[in-house]
């Protein structure tokens, strides 16, 4: 297998066989939180369908329309699901003070609610639709 130009040691896959960014981002996660980070991610990518998954700020980074949506880190004891308009979503899990991003920590598999958790992330692509009027914000500004 050739390897990435530029680093020897990062192999080169093929088109059908290209593992996207957050696969890799997902693979290095600690064994023991792996299933659910799996399981967050799950829950975004069924509740939003259409949303783009990309690597930002060094972590899983999910949008609508070019508006941010949420996020998911892994630390050493446990996954965090970050809503970046979560100050405006209503939950006994939300954590955090600070004036729109709040989190849900998440230490083992039984502890995640799908269904609190979903209505959460399908209310915070809500508001990223309301706050994009439907566009992108490059195209909000282009005009």
């Amino acid at each position: 297998m050739a390897a990435v130009p530029g680093n020897p040691e990062v192999p080169l896959r093929s088109r059908t066989h290209r593992m996207s960014d957050v696969d890799a981002y997902v693979s290095k996660v600690n064994p023991e939180l792996r299933r659910q980070f799996q399981k967050l991610r799950l829950i975004i990518k069924k509740a939003l369908p259409g949303v783009s998954e990309a690597v930002k700020w060094g972590i899983p980074y999910y949008s609508l329309d070019g508006v941010g949506v949420a996020s998911i880190a892994d630390y050493s004891g446990h996954v965090n699901l970050y809503l970046m308009q979560g100050a405006e979503l209503s939950s006994e899990l939300l954590e955090g003070t600070g004036k729109g991003m709040r989190h849900v920590t998440v230490k083992t598999l039984a502890e995640i609610r799908e269904t609190e958790i979903t209505r959460l992330v399908r209310e915070a692509g809500a508001h990223a639709a309301g706050s994009s009027g439907g566009r992108s914000r490059r195209a909000a500004k282009a005009r």
